[in-house]
């Protein structure tokens, strides 16, 4: 049987609404390889190519991110560093005619090893190309090396983020990484519907400084209305009163938070906290913030984290504080499809298939609605599509023989 594919024959999931289109993907860690997966859970047909020997880092680095941002992908192992290398990747580009090219390599290194746009453009004119980086192009930072924290730290969030006596804390998911590859896949989406009418591909760029700063856009503005530098709050807002994390009976912590008047009212009533008129507006709320707070401690103390949930959940926003291990064994989170069991290929034990959870895009046309998935999901091997692709692109077997004997492939 033919292993070899075509943008007519590739035949993934039916119905997919990117079924048919091939992205190939020359990314590491989070914001490209994130991308990445969004497009293969819209059903396009992703090839991850990665460096021989030691692939994508975070296969070793973090194995639990590889895991859920390179789910049913393609790997080719390929050396781009050597002539040949930059040949085959050039022929891939060209010979199955690629729809859409990620990247998210270090400044200039596409120009170093042959792939930026103006050499991908002239080999493949349709091609839609996406770069990720830390710095827009012409920004005096666009020379250093950047990844998630780094524009956190620069976009201000860190200074937003922690208790108010504390030290700036770096947000404990790699959201900016995240953010990148979302707005990316939007603007690469956006570029696909203009491809008919413009009969020609794009360069996209995202900057991760750019998208850590476009999240913290109203703090911005709050400081252009106000010419007050907002502070750390913790889980509190400068916004609203109360807002905040307490603790019951049970020593569990207990997100609570009004956004209203009326939802402050229901609030004091169901907790019998007395107060004074004076308190029902927000503005006079946020100007005695503490003694709000102290008085909704005083009343939750008394409750165990159960009781005071089932009191408030139809009425005032609330919320226990989870932990990562109750969430990974949220059963409604498996029912509904956002937590899928995937085979963990890092494990040491060879003699059992060993079963861990990934989870699953908020945007997924793969994800079920109350049934299993079966077989369980799988991320590749480090170069376990290689003889299949370079079948496919016109390398005749006793060629992909010599690519592996001097490390090419």
């Amino acid at each position: 049987m033919n292993e070899c594919f075509t943008k007519e024959d590739v035949s993934f999931k039916l119905g997919l609404p990117l079924e048919g289109l091939i992205v190939v993907e020359v990314s590491s860690f989070v914001a490209g390889p994130a991308m990445g997966a969004l497009f293969h859970d819209l059903g396009a047909h992703v090839i991850k190519v990665e460096q021989p020997v030691t692939g994508d880092p975070s296969r070793s680095v973090s194995p639990w991110g590889f895991l859920n941002y390179n789910l049913g992908k393609e790997s080719l192992s390929l050396n781009l560093k050597s002539d040949i290398g930059e040949e085959i990747l050039h022929r891939l580009i060209s010979t199955k005619k690629v729809d859409i090219f990620i990247e998210n390599m270090g400044p200039h290194v596409s120009n170093r090893l042959g792939f930026s746009y103006p050499v991908l453009r002239k080999l493949n004119p349709d091609l839609i190309y996406c770069s990720i980086k830390g710095f827009s192009r012409g920004s005096k930072f666009f020379d250093r090396p950047a990844f998630d924290a780094v524009a956190q730290a620069m976009s201000g969030m860190m200074s937003l983020t922690g208790e108010p006596n504390g030290e700036p804390v770096r947000v404990g998911n790699p959201s900016i990484d995240l953010g990148a590859a979302a707005y990316g896949t939007i603007k690469v989406l956006s570029a696909l519907l203009e491809r008919p009418k413009t009969k020609r591909g794009k360069f996209i760029e995202i900057s991760l400084l750019d998208m850590s700063v476009y999240w913290n856009g109203y703090w911005l503005t709050y400081f252009g209305l106000t010419n007050h530098v907002p502070q750390r709050q913790g889980t509190g807002h400068a916004g609203y009163s109360p807002h905040k994390v307490f603790t019951t009976k049970d020593n569990k912590r207990v997100l609570i938070a009004t956004l209203s008047d009326p939802q402050w009212k229901k609030l004091s009533t169901l907790l019998k906290i007395r107060l004074g008129s004076s308190y029902d507006e927000m503005k006079y709320r946020i100007i005695h913030r503490t003694e709000v707070e102290r008085a909704i401690q005083t009343a939750v103390s008394e409750l165990d984290s159960d009781e005071l949930l089932e009191r408030l959940s139809s009425t005032v926003p609330s919320a226990k504080v989870r932990s990562i291990d109750e969430v990974y064994n949220d059963r409604e989170l498996e029912d509904f499809g956002v937590l899928e069991d995937a085979v963990n290929p890092f494990d040491s034990d060879k003699k059992k298939e060993n079963i861990v959870r990934v989870v699953r895009s908020p945007i997924s046309s793969r994800k079920r609605n109350g049934k299993k998935l079966s077989p369980a999901l799988s991320v590749p091997k480090l170069g376990q599509d290689n003889e299949k692709i370079l079948k496919s692109i016109g390398y005749k077997a006793k060629e992909i023989q010599t690519f592996k004997q001097l490390g090419i492939v």
